[in-house]
């Protein structure tokens, strides 16, 4: 059998190829016009006519003057429409031509199987409403190429897990708010090491360099001094005066030649 369904306006005409000996109006807003080599013929839905001449081009005319769906069945033998309930396997249908701005809807699609390696590419999809407590599971996306400027609210990430020896980088984290009589336990990074040096003013001049793995310095100036050496230029440091200091940039000490600063480093 040949189905012809379409969406036609009032008065409106429409071909197609049909094989078989009869033709059989299956739906229509009202009386259909079907035209063929030998005249034409005004059917009411539910009506058919039988030819040997239906072989061919076959003209079908809207002759309501209300627009709708037509559908035609086409083929050999008598159409007996099918009973409440029962099925019709349609088997071939002709092509078929969607005019400019019409729409059809699809309510229903069977099963489709997809071949191995087969690869199907949507370009679009309608809006999707998920029922409350509905989950999606996404295993691939494809790459997102974000805009200047643009930014992405991130409210849930799922557990990641770290391989050994993994490490990540975090350039920045966002500003925590704590709440009123909430408590962060903090745990105090531990010194791993201790280091002693002295340094010699020279010149006039001696320096401690930076060490980014220092935790704090404590300078001492010798007993055996016998005038103060400054640091950084202005803070005195009186033979036997002390001064400890959380830095990891370099220090400076100025004095006379050959004062000494004994030096203890505490390292991460």
């Amino acid at each position: 059998m040949i189905m012809f369904r379409q969406f036609m306006p009032a008065r409106a005409e429409r071909q197609y190829q049909t094989l078989g000996d009869f033709v059989f109006i299956a739906s229509a807003p009202g009386p259909v016009r079907i035209s063929t080599e030998n005249g034409y013929y005004i059917l009411n839905v539910g009506a058919q006519v039988q030819s040997d001449k239906l072989i061919g081009t076959v003209t079908v005319e809207n002759w309501s003057d209300l627009d709708g769906q037509i559908s035609l069945v086409s083929g050999f033998g008598r159409y007996t429409p099918p009973a409440d309930g029962q099925k019709v396997k349609v088997t071939e249908a002709p092509p078929v031509v969607i005019a400019e701005g019409q729409q059809v809807a699809v309510s229903s699609l069977p099963a489709v199987e997809i071949a191995a390696n087969q690869q199907v590419a949507v370009s679009q999809m309608p809006d999707v409403q998920l029922a409350a407590n509905q989950q999606v599971a996404v295993s691939q996306l494809p790459a997102v190429q974000v805009a200047p400027d643009q930014q992405i609210a991130v409210s849930q990430l799922p557990a990641v897990q770290v391989a050994p020896d993994q490490q990540i980088a975090v350039s920045q984290l966002p500003a925590v708010q704590v709440a009123a009589d909430q408590q962060i336990n903090t745990r105090a990074v531990l010194a791993s090491s201790v280091v002693t040096s002295t340094l010699t003013i020279t010149t006039g001049a001696a320096e401690l360099p930076a060490n980014a793995s220092r935790m704090r310095v404590i300078v001492r100036a010798a007993d055996s001094n016998t005038q103060p050496v400054l640091i950084g230029g202005v803070f005195p440091l009186k033979p036997g005066e002390r001064e400890e200091f959380a830095i990891t940039g370099a220090l400076s000490f100025t004095g006379s030649d050959s004062e000494t600063i004994n030096v203890m480093e505490v390292l991460a």
